[in-house]
């Protein structure tokens, strides 16, 4: 007797053979809706030995037919399920250095940074201090440094207010030929005077004049400038109002 298949239409006089239906392997559907399995015989073991068989002569194999029909249906789902993306892995980005800061509204700060690996000045950005994950090393040394130039700076800001308290003089043009900033000015440039008086005498008695010329116009603040005298150290640059300083010498500097 073999299950799964219709009863031979003649007598055999041998003892029938069983067939046993061990797995089904596909499915099909052919003319007029009728359904057909591709069976896979118990131990026959060959491709070969796989025969289509109608679903309707399969007797007593419920359990398969159900479990491969199952298997069809979780494939389908499969199917139809939109593909997960696949997610880049995300690039870390490594701070090297900072070198700059500034202040934004709500005094929200910001580092210029210099990311690792990366050497195009194109290639630094600004980033809120809040979102320098793991760079506390690199922010307390960049602030260190930060207030020490700060420092510097001041220093060499009051240092200059003091020298420009000791020069209280009128600036007046001379004939003589000099530089500002590098460039050739006409041969016309400053120089500035004091005037003593002689306290012991009720006549004003001449003196000799101090002489101070421009050498250069180091730097502007507002309306003074930094003024750098020939002859003299940085120590004794000074701040000149602007309105004391001929358009002849702002004309090279601007």
């Amino acid at each position: 007797k073999r299950l799964g298949m219709p009863a031979p239409s003649e007598p055999v006089e041998d003892d029938e053979e069983t067939f046993e239906v061990e797995n089904i392997l596909e499915k099909r559907i052919i003319k007029g809706k009728k359904i057909e399995y591709l069976i896979k015989w118990k131990n026959y073991d060959g491709p070969e030995d796989n025969t289509w068989e109608p679903a309707d002569t399969l007797e007593g194999v419920g359990d398969i037919i159900k479990r491969f029909e199952k298997g069809l249906d979780i494939g389908k789902e499969k199917e139809k399920a939109p593909a997960e993306p696949v997610e880049d892995e995300e690039e870390i980005f490594e701070v090297e250095n900072i070198l700059d800061k500034k202040i934004m509204k709500g005094k929200k700060i910001e580092y210029l940074i210099k990311w690792k690996n990366y050497d195009g000045p194109d290639d630094n950005t600004w980033e809120p201090a809040d979102t320098l994950v793991g760079a506390g090393d690199i922010i307390k040394s960049f602030e260190n440094n930060f207030e020490i130039e700060k420092e510097k700076e001041k220093a060499k800001l009051k240092k200059a207010n003091e020298n420009n308290d000791k020069k209280q003089t009128k600036i007046r043009i001379v004939e003589n030929t000099g530089k500002v900033n590098g460039e050739v000015k006409d041969d016309k440039i400053e120089e500035t005077k004091k005037e003593k008086s002689n306290s012991k005498k009720n006549k004003a008695v001449p003196v000799q004049e101090d002489v101070y010329t421009v050498e250069a116009l180091m730097e502007k603040k507002g309306s003074k400038y930094l003024v750098k005298w020939e002859n003299y150290s940085e120590d004794e640059n000074s701040w000149e109002p602007k309105s004391s300083i001929p358009d002849i010498i702002l004309k090279y500097y601007e």
